[in-house]
């Protein structure tokens, strides 16, 4: 079973991936994929460029071969957590009977949640929010 969470940046993806999963499924996050390549703790998905290059090969990889095993009933869900999968994408998940997940607290919320994060990244992250939120009206 795949189950597609999809929301803007701070709308509690990754929080609702982990209230619901279980132990043997498999999740595939693009932040936790970056921690994984680091040395220590990235504050606010700080990540390097080469970082960030790096983390969505590693994810791009592990979403074809997770897909193969979504495909069939394995009994066990795998999680993949994308903030605005393409339309192409969308169609190939449907066709292997995805469940979908839009994580919408709406726009005030994810810019409160945002002040949490680095001043440094804020600002660029505060468009991807507003982005998000402009192209779901």
């Amino acid at each position: 079973m795949l189950t597609v969470v999809s929301g803007a940046p701070c709308s509690g993806k990754t929080t609702f991936v982990l209230e619901n999963a279980k132990a043997d499924d498999v999740v595939i996050d693009l932040d936790r994929i970056a921690v994984a390549l680091t040395v220590g703790v990235v504050e606010g998905h700080d990540f390097s460029k080469a970082c960030k290059a790096i983390a969505r090969s590693a994810r791009d990889a592990a979403k074809r071969k997770a897909l193969e095993y979504a495909s069939n009933d394995r009994g066990f869900t795998v999680w993949l957590i994308e903030s605005s999968p393409a339309p192409s994408a969308v169609s190939l998940y449907r066709q292997i009977g995805a469940k979908f997940v839009v994580c919408n607290p709406g726009l005030d919320v994810c810019l409160e949640r945002l002040k949490d994060r680095p001043v440094h990244n804020r600002m660029e992250m505060d468009k991807v929010i507003r982005e998000w939120y402009a192209n779901r009206v």
